[in-house]
């Protein structure tokens, strides 16, 4: 996903192809911006030594809670003979799922989306805002899922006064408090786990989400987190608004974002 692609696609509107020739082609594997290609698929330097396998089970064991799978019925198909197959892949080799982005009509499918689609949301809304009379810190936190620790590290660094945390959220964790749809606008987060919205900072959004024309939906989360509380409890204290795009299962291999929520969010970030 690439921030500075200026294409808006809609449901509205017909998506435009254009010629292969006409733009860069990507590593396969990593990414990486390559040559132009006229057809076919190109691979760096840097990934022309990754082996590629693909990963099963034996069987799939079905506890009570349902859908568990034994880790140890986890292999490798790599299609080499086991003494090949031990020396391509020695004990301690690092592995990694594929991770292609797809368009599926008006939807993004890709894996990890939880992390590139804010990503790519916060640097196109920079590219896009132009001269910025004011000092802007741009933070890609890691480490969420284990204590907040690179918005912790992060906010404490810069002492921001304040902040906007853009983040997911997943279609049904909120299904009696904030039913979030896909399509429908970004999500503006009220409440989670060590985070409740700072008055100051949701006026703030709602009057740019007014002047942007963008349609917001609101969040409530009874359980999990992101990262807004750890920003929020850094130093005396920042007011901090987190704004979710909804996808569907995220966190796992495919995850999927509407294209139209994306480029809100881009919208309501400017």
């Amino acid at each position: 996903m690439k921030a500075e692609n200026k294409t808006e696609v809609t449901s509205d509107q017909k998506h435009e192809e254009t010629s292969p020739h006409d733009k860069p082609s990507s590593c396969l594997l990593c990414g990486q911006a390559g040559p132009t290609l006229l057809y076919g698929h190109w691979v760096c330097d840097h990934c022309k030594n990754v082996v590629q396998a693909e990963a099963l089970a034996k069987r799939r064991k079905i506890d009570k809670e349902g859908g568990a799978l034994d880790s140890s019925s986890l292999y490798l198909a790599t299609g080499y003979d086991k003494t090949a197959a031990s020396k391509r892949f020695p004990v301690g080799s690092v592995g990694m799922l594929e991770a292609r982005l797809d368009r599926l009509g008006d939807q993004w499918r890709a894996s990890s989306l939880d992390n590139r689609a804010g990503a790519a949301a916060v640097a196109a809304a920079v590219l896009r805002s132009g001269k910025i009379p004011y000092d802007l810190h741009v933070i890609f936190t890691a480490q969420s899922e284990l204590g907040s620790r690179g918005a912790m590290t992060g906010a404490f660094g810069v002492e921001p006064e304040m902040a906007v945390v853009v983040e997911l959220a997943h279609v049904g964790e909120a299904k009696d408090q904030s039913p979030v749809t896909l399509g429908e606008g970004p999500c503006i987060g009220l409440k989670e786990h060590g985070y409740i919205a700072h008055p100051q900072a949701l006026e703030m959004a709602r009057k740019a989400a007014k002047a942007a024309r963008v349609p917001i939906q609101y969040l409530v989360r009874e359980e999990g987190s992101t990262d807004a509380g750890a920003v929020r409890r850094a130093g005396p204290g920042v007011p901090t608004v987190l704004i979710a795009i909804p996808a569907r299962k995220t966190g796992g291999p495919e995850s999927l974002v509407h294209a139209r929520d994306l480029e809100r969010t881009v919208d309501l970030v400017v």
